[in-house]
């Protein structure tokens, strides 16, 4: 039986194994849409080609950008005030 170990605990998991198993890089979404995995392609070359260490994602252009993707309103307070 498989545990729900939470998106920190699936993300600790998943670089282990890409380590053990010598993978060259490692690309993160969100199942909820809010970071589309159709998005991989575009900057894989980033990491692959030019050797960039990491790429982050923002779904923060401006500020109603978050309660869009239902964020709740205590993390928007948080971050905007």
């Amino acid at each position: 039986m498989q545990l729900n170990q939470g998106y920190g605990g699936n993300a600790k998991l998943g670089i282990t194994y890409a380590i053990e198993n010598g993978f060259d890089a490692i690309a993160f979404t969100h199942a909820d849409g809010q970071y589309p995995p159709e998005l991989i392609l575009d900057f894989a070359p980033l990491v692959l080609e030019e050797g960039y260490a990491a790429i982050s994602g923002s779904r923060m252009h401006n500020r109603r950008d978050g309660t869009r993707g239902k964020m709740p309103l205590y993390k928007f307070f948080e971050i905007y005030f």
